[in-house]
This record gives structure tokens, sequence and C-alpha cells, in this order.
């Protein structure tokens, strides 16, 4: 059977948490300390932003995070289930950057700087999910979803993972050289804005991808 699998980031939510810094937020969000909730009105973005979808039954599989569960729920009539395997990687800001190298002389936070550093991390094994488990989560996630009877999935999950999951299907070769990864993941700009990510196909038990979604915003 053929499917089609459709990769998105969550809808919006804010970043800073009530109280806490920039560097705080996004320390608390990573380490599970914390699990935002979507902006109101989120669906609005969210649903002027998704493909048509063609297909009268489909399942939607969702991170364990509020904001991932609370975007599935805008597809009312699909079945809908948590999918542990779609987690964000496992990490903290500690890991990534130091929070005085997190901010420019200005003050100002250096976003394409921490998301180089989480790379370099990442492809070096010092997170606190290592390279190997991810792409281990990545390989048991496309296996599962060829047992699923959809021809349709949505699945849910966040920014990173589903920039690795995207360089996965395009390049095999991240597996044992993880330094490829760059190649499609550079830290230089953002993966995927809210509400974005990509489409792929699967068919004779191959996956590739077929298309991004982007903001139309």
């Amino acid at each position: 059977m053929k499917q089609t699998y459709y990769f998105l980031r969550s809808a919006p939510y804010d970043y800073i948490l009530p109280g806490r810094t920039l560097y705080q937020s996004f320390d608390d969000v990573a380490r599970r300390k914390s699990d935002p909730p979507l902006r109101k009105n989120a669906n609005v973005l969210f649903l002027e932003q998704i493909p048509h979808i063609s297909a009268k039954q489909y399942l939607v599989l969702y991170a364990p995070s509020k904001r991932s569960k609370q975007t599935a729920e805008f597809f009312e009539k699909a079945t809908m289930r948590e999918e542990p395997l779609l987690a964000e990687i496992e990490y903290s800001m500690q890991q990534v950057i130091d929070e005085e190298l997190f901010y420019d002389s200005t003050g100002k936070p250096d976003i394409m700087r921490a998301r180089q550093s989480f790379v370099d991390s990442f492809i070096h094994n010092t997170l606190e999910e290592p390279y190997r488990e991810v792409i281990g989560r990545i390989e048991k996630l496309l296996d599962q979803l060829k047992q699923e009877q959809y021809s349709t999935i949505m699945l849910i999950s966040h920014g990173f993972f589903l920039k690795v999951i995207e360089s996965y299907i395009r390049d095999k070769g991240i597996v044992d050289d993880p330094i490829q990864l760059k190649f499609y993941f550079t830290g230089e700009t953002e993966t995927f804005h809210f509400c974005e990510g990509f489409i792929a196909e699967q068919q004779n038990r191959h996956v590739r991808i077929l298309s991004y979604v982007r903001n139309k915003i």
C-alpha cells in the first residue's frame, strides 16, 4: 500500500515562559520542566497552512507534548494517537551553549549561534540523547508507519527532530557519518517555522520526500 506522510511542526506557542528569560525558557522546555500550550487562536494559522487532505480517513500521530496534542486536535475527524517516538531530541541548554554566550554584546539572543552549537553537540554526541538513539527512533518510527492501515498519516512533532527525520530520508549516510548531517542541517537557519514541515511518500518500503509545507503568510 502506498502511504503519504505529512510531517508537521506544531502551531504557534510562546517561546518565553512567564518569569523566565528566553534562555531559561528554552532550557525548561527542552528538559520537559515546562510544557507550554499553544497561543490563543493558533488554530487559525494552522488551518490556513496545512495542505488539502483528500483522504476520508487518516491517522494523526503526535509527540507527547501539550502543544503537539493541541495541534493534533485541530483535525477533528481524524483518528488520533500519542506517539512517543515523535518526541523532541532530549537535551539541555547547558549542553548546547552557555547562557553568557547565548547573548551577543548588545544583549540580544544569538539564535543562529545557539542552533549551530546544537548541531555540533548533536553530531558529537554530547546531548542528553545520543545521536545513534535518535537515529534508532527514526528507523523504528518509519518501520512502524509501514504497518499502519492508513494511506494518509499526519505526524506532529518538533523542529529539530523533524529536520533529522528529513535528513535521514534523504541520505542514509548520516547514520554512520554524523558529519554528513551538516549538509542538510547547518543551524544557520530555523529548521521549520510553526506549521511547516514536509510531505513524504512510502511505496514498496521506500520512503522519499515529495515537497515542503511552507508558511503562506
